[in-house]
């Protein structure tokens, strides 16, 4: 495919799609195509732009060299809050802006440095959002069914991992003694957060229900 010059993003994510499917198999076009889609869609609603009073949309608007500031918001916040999908699609979002990553650089669209580095964060990007789901579904299988005292729920940040309990702290203050396994406690991360239903069992707390996990 010829270059573009001075492309915009929606410009530059429709080239790196159409050169994707001339070089891999049918199966790979689609999933590339899964996880550019869902990117363009997270900068499209997200992305801000300079001049708030500009009627175009984000892709429209601003050129590729504005995707690498993009990449934290897609993993970190749209694929977790936004997107219903199953964890082997949700990791050809990684695989797609890696890919994206590359061909940019390539294309001369970013500078080699900023290529490297939006590679980096997308592959970051998606073994967190990887880990996380693990630990979903870890503690789905944790939860119980019924509470027996009192319960907290919504929003608790991870503070730290302690010998035998995730520490965290719920959106009005203060900090909780989660009592988890061990082989649940190592693939807890501080810095992360749960959603969900805590029930307190003497100076502890355990899982009631689990919503979601944000890395």
């Amino acid at each position: 495919m010829s270059e573009l010059t001075n492309p915009t993003i929606r410009q530059a994510l429709a080239a790196f799609l159409a050169d994707t499917r001339a070089r891999v198999s049918a199966s790979t076009a689609l999933r590339y195509e899964f996880g550019i889609e869902l990117f363009e869609e997270c900068m499209d609603r997200y992305g801000i732009l300079d001049d708030r009073d500009d009627p175009r949309s984000y892709c429209d608007a601003v050129g590729p060299d504005q995707i690498p500031g993009e990449v934290s918001e897609f993993f970190g916040w749209f694929l977790v809050r936004k997107v219903m999908a199953p964890p082997d699609e949700l990791k050809a979002c990684g695989t797609a802006v890696k890919q994206l990553a590359t061909w940019l650089g390539e294309r001369g669209y970013l500078e080699p440095a900023a290529a490297r580095a939006m590679k980096s964060s997308a592959a970051h990007g998606a073994r967190a959002l990887a880990r996380s789901q693990e630990l979903l579904e870890a503690l789905e299988e944790l939860a119980q069914v019924h509470a027996d005292g009192k319960t907290e729920e919504g929003h608790f940040d991870m503070k730290r991992v302690d010998e035998d309990a995730l520490i965290v702290s719920p959106m009005h203050g203060g900090q909780l003694r989660l009592v988890l396994p061990d082989w649940a406690l190592e693939l807890c991360e501080p810095g992360w957060a749960i959603s969900g239903v805590l029930g307190q069992r003497g100076d502890n707390w355990e899982l009631i229900e689990i919503w979601n996990v944000y890395p």
